[in-house]
């Protein structure tokens, strides 16, 4: 079995990968949403895999914006976690350079808890960052016959996010993860409704593609378990997922975590065209961004494979519209949502 959770994390991402045997399973957790989900989720999740004599085999924070670390911070700060964490991938500040650490800031606050628990912290890179360097993409082996193909992030992303790091810690804030396109562009003209008649509008709407620093440093990969394969997208920047693609030459994506909550400027046709996945997950609430922008499930729709099925872990008025009877009979696509506690997905 291969199960993809997501677990209701407002605007946020948190993923629970679930793969072995019905009767002994393997579990890798990425990212943890925003503050409140660990209580209202995480916890519950680990103590399930606790009482079944499991653990977290791989704990990944992909990049440190509040909507994907706030709820990692009270899960390595509880004094009773249920359970243990077998390794951890994340990039933090010591993994981007030789400098000593400044102070505690945030994203430094995880690091510091890392260290107090002394879980073994990217040894699958040496210790170093989580990062593609080479031509040819890091695959690692996890335990449990899971193959993880990196695709993001780059050097030159991570060197960056080490240039604004700084920045962060004096701010004393999390970044905010606003929306990478610029305001003016969204006044140039009206507005189109979400209706079939205005979807190869929408998706032919021009491409502003995300350059937020912290998105670009995001951890992205293909995990691969008995030949299903899904992509975790995080918020990495089109771009550099595409080029991933391209030298990934594998075969069928079965489940792609879509990058950045559906977000407009993470989703353009080029990657649409090399992603040609059927099946397509959407991790928000729609708080703040209003995610799932229409363009980019437009795209979808419109350079995607026919008869796709949408995974939403929301029902809002921004995922909800394209579940109409209108958009079904219009496009052949079907659309699924969470309810209650987390959405399942078999790969």
């Amino acid at each position: 079995m291969f199960r993809v959770r997501m677990l209701p994390a407002d605007d946020g991402d948190c993923l629970l990968l679930d793969y072995g045997t019905e009767d002994r399973q393997h579990h890798i957790l990425i990212d943890g949403g925003r503050g409140s989900t660990y209580a209202a989720s995480i916890v519950l999740a680990l103590k399930d895999i606790h009482a079944r004599g499991e653990r977290i085999d791989l704990l990944v924070l992909s990049h440190i914006d509040a909507d994907h670390i706030e709820g990692l911070l009270p899960l390595i700060e509880d004094p009773d976690l249920p359970g243990s964490v077998a390794q951890v991938w994340f990039n933090g500040f010591d993994q981007l350079s030789d400098l000593e650490i400044l102070g505690p800031r945030q994203g430094d606050a995880f690091s510091d808890g890392l260290l107090k628990r002394a879980w073994p912290w990217n040894a699958d890179f040496n210790g170093k960052a989580v990062a593609v360097r080479e031509a040819k993409l890091p695959v690692i082996n996890v335990v449990g016959g899971m193959k993880i193909t990196l695709l993001t992030p780059t050097m030159k992303a991570l060197s960056r996010l080490r240039s604004d790091w700084i920045e962060y810690r004096q701010s004393k804030t999390l970044p905010v993860d606003p929306d990478p396109v610029p305001a003016g562009l969204e006044i140039l003209g009206p507005k189109l409704a979400t209706v079939p008649g205005n979807v190869a509008a929408l998706a032919d709407a021009p491409d502003v593609e995300d350059r937020t620093v912290p998105n670009g440093s995001s951890i992205a990969f293909v995990a691969e378990f008995e030949g299903r394969r899904v992509l975790l997208a995080a918020d990495a920047h089109p771009s550099d997922l595409l080029e991933g693609l391209r030298k990934l030459d594998t075969e069928e994506l079965h489940l792609v975590k879509l990058s950045h909550h559906g977000s407009k400027a993470n989703t353009t046709i080029p990657l649409v065209r090399a992603m040609a996945a059927k099946r397509i997950a959407i991790s928000t609430s729609g708080a703040r961004n209003r995610h799932p922008n229409p363009e980019a499930v437009a795209r979808l729709i419109q350079y995607g494979p026919k008869e796709l099925h949408f995974y939403f872990n929301y029902r809002t008025p921004y995922t909800e519209v394209w579940d109409s009877q209108a958009m079904r009979d219009a496009f052949g696509h079907e659309c699924f949502f969470g309810e209650g506690f987390e959405m399942k997905i078999d790969v």
